[in-house]
């Protein structure tokens, strides 16, 4: 990545500027400060989502927090790294949001435990639900991220994982699970590696007998609505592998397809890596399974838009007087508008590929052209300059090119929030 050229710096000044003369624009934003082991506004995320009001920004330091459940509140989540630890949260659900609202979650690790098998719900929303750069391990939990009946839902470079199926012993075999499930939604990924879970092996059970390997699980399932998928990895799981039991084979797993497509889905796919799983590995004389394909259409489409992805990243998380990077990946030589705004749109454009989240009317900087494919601009939130409306504000940024097609093509967005430097 090539850091700010000259030829660019009058764009870091453009982008300066713009955050002097916009927080105006922006509502009035209270900040929490969620801290697990004091020193903070509360110590209990849950609490501190239940008194926040429409529009906060909560802060979370580095512990673990318990399940948390948004309801029809526009929040932003934003997590910080305390003392080397990442925030990390048992559950999250994010539900019945009405359309002039959304709820932004950035920066945490993500795994079920005891209370919800599945790491972050997003149900019956009218508003948009942003995850970025969150991890969900699937330690525990049956998927990373099941999404229903939601209109726009944005995954950016986040990490999901299913999980794995585990040889029987006093018990069956247990099945694979996939990372994302989404029912009657539109989702769009950007930039994520997404893995479903591998079959359990062959076994031979004291108590059962011989077990064949399981079949793996599709990263991403969708019934009905649209998911669009651009960059990054989406990969199915493997199948489980065979077992040669005194001469006789327990049976291969076949591997999962990527993604799998059922009710009519649409999916979108834009220089994305679709893998399916391999199958299971073979043992002695007994076969391997049979691999999986990179899209299992049951019943649905596939729509393959044949351009490059871009992509724009700010730091999530700025204090006034700290210095923000925009990063920006795309093709040597575009020129990139990159749109600002408060509000939220989207998800899908008439004119536009790839799906909107900033909302009308944006504030546009043009950036470019691009000497490399990666540029790295660095912008001071000046001190005690940026009028904050409160204790802090968040804003979106996307960018959008001229796409090879002929049709504006937007890339993955990216959340910003700037707080008061005593926080």
């Amino acid at each position: 990545m090539v850091s700010c050229p000259p030829s660019l710096r009058p764009s870091a000044l453009a982008l300066a500027s713009l955050l002097l003369v916009t927080p105006g624009a922006a509502a009035a934003n209270q900040v929490l400060v969620v801290e697990d082991d004091g020193g903070g506004d509360f110590t209990d995320l849950a609490a501190a989502v239940a008194a926040a009001g429409d529009g906060d920004i909560l802060l979370v330091k580095g512990g673990s927090y318990s399940n948390v459940v948004v309801d029809d509140k526009s929040l932003v989540l934003i997590g910080e790294d305390h003392g080397g630890e990442t925030p990390d949260l048992y559950s999250v659900t994010v539900r019945n949001l009405s359309a002039s609202k959304r709820v932004v979650v950035r920066g945490f690790r993500i795994d079920a435990f005891v209370v919800d098998p599945v790491a972050m719900r997003v149900e019956q929303n009218d508003g948009p639900v942003v995850i970025e750069e969150c991890i969900f391990p699937t330690a525990f939990a049956t998927h990373a991220l099941a999404v229903e009946g939601s209109d726009a839902v944005f995954v950016v470079r986040s990490e999901l994982n299913g999980l794995d199926g585990v040889p029987g012993l006093a018990f069956p075999s247990t099945l694979a699970t996939g990372a994302m499930t989404a029912k009657a939604s539109h989702v769009v990924v950007h930039e994520s590696v997404v893995v479903g879970g591998d079959g359990a092996p062959g076994t031979s059970s004291p108590f059962l007998g011989p077990l064949k390997g399981l079949a793996g699980a599709p990263a991403i399932d969708v019934e009905g609505g649209s998911v669009h998928l651009s960059g990054g990895t989406v990969k199915g799981g493997d199948g489980g592998a065979n077992l040669d039991v005194s001469g006789s084979c327990v049976g291969a797993g076949p591997g999962a397809a990527a993604v799998r497509l059922t009710g009519g889905a649409l999916l979108r796919r834009l220089d994305v890596a679709l893998v399916g799983g391999a199958g299971g590995a073979s043992d002695a004389s007994c076969p391997g399974g049979t691999d999986g394909s990179d899209v299992a259409v049951v019943a649905g489409a596939v729509e393959v838009i044949p351009e490059i992805a871009r992509s724009l990243e700010v730091t999530g998380l700025v204090r006034e007087g700290q210095a923000a990077t925009v990063s920006i990946r795309g093709v040597a030589g575009d020129v990139v508008a990159i749109l600002y705004g408060f509000q939220t749109a989207g998800p899908y454009v008439p004119g536009l590929q790839g799906a909107l989240l900033v909302g009308f009317p944006p504030l546009v900087v043009a950036i470019g052209p691009l000497p490399t494919s990666e540029v790295s601009i660095p912008v001071t939130i000046p001190a005690n300059q940026v009028v904050l409306p409160a204790e802090g504000f968040s804003l979106f940024a996307q960018p959008l090119v001229a796409g090879q097609t002929g049709l504006g093509l937007l890339g993955a967005p990216s959340a910003l929030t700037i707080v008061d430097s005593t926080l």
